[in-house]
């Protein structure tokens, strides 16, 4: 496991950004930020930039982009996948993808030891199964996101229906789950419409998914 921020790992970062690529065709604007964040410090205001690959002899296997938020208390999973030659691969006793997951949640877990609220994601009708049968709970809020993520002013102001999942702190049983979960909404939202995508809180709809976080101080995630 390999973290390329910071100027780390750099002999990694176009086997990343080609993987984006090809995975995520919608997006081809993505690898440029990729590439950014590559080169600078991962540290910012409120959060932690995590651009993390895995390599399997050698080889590529997997990646994820996602934002250590300590202001909202989250690990937030913006994209990744694991290369198909990799996806049923054992390791450690566990399939490749539940190892790697339990290793990104066991780091950031260490970084927000408190009021630690767990990994949220964004999922669409078609991943949402696959995405179950690893453990993630749907969150049962009206979701939505801008279709053309954090170029959304420049490209479009659309929207999108997706589902917001969530995988809980390790360690609580179902009792605890339920009660934690409604206090997951609000920050779930607002780390992805208000600190990932930018979005204006002023906006109705953005306003109603994040409620109160709308008035906690944002992370900046621009450095230069």
């Amino acid at each position: 496991m390999f973290d390329v921020t910071g100027g780390r790992n750099l002999h990694l970062l176009d086997d990343l950004c080609r993987i984006q690529l090809e995975n995520f065709t919608d997006y081809p604007f993505v690898p440029d930020q990729m590439r950014r964040d590559a080169h600078l410090p991962a540290p910012r205001d409120g959060l932690i930039a995590a651009q993390w690959a895995y390599t399997v002899d050698g080889t590529t296997a997997s990646y994820q982009v996602a934002d250590i938020n300590v202001t909202r208390r989250l690990h937030v999973v913006i994209f990744g996948t694991v290369e198909k030659p990799f996806r049923k691969l054992a390791f450690r006793g566990k399939r490749f993808y539940h190892w790697a997951t339990a290793t990104r949640r066991s780091l950031v877990s260490n970084i927000i030891a408190d009021g630690w609220l767990g990994s949220i994601a964004e999922s669409s009708d078609s991943a949402l199964p696959v995405l179950l049968t690893s453990g993630w709970i749907p969150l049962p809020i009206e979701y939505r996101a801008p279709v053309h993520l954090m170029r959304w002013r420049e490209l479009g102001p659309e929207t999108e229906r997706l589902t917001l999942i969530w995988l809980p702190p390790d360690g609580l049983d179902p009792e605890q789950v339920a009660e934690l979960q409604p206090r997951v909404y609000q920050p779930a939202a607002a780390a992805f419409l208000l600190d990932v995508y930018g979005l204006d809180p002023d906006i109705p709809w953005v306003a109603t998914l994040c409620g109160a976080e709308v008035d906690r101080p944002r992370p900046l995630r621009e450095r230069t």
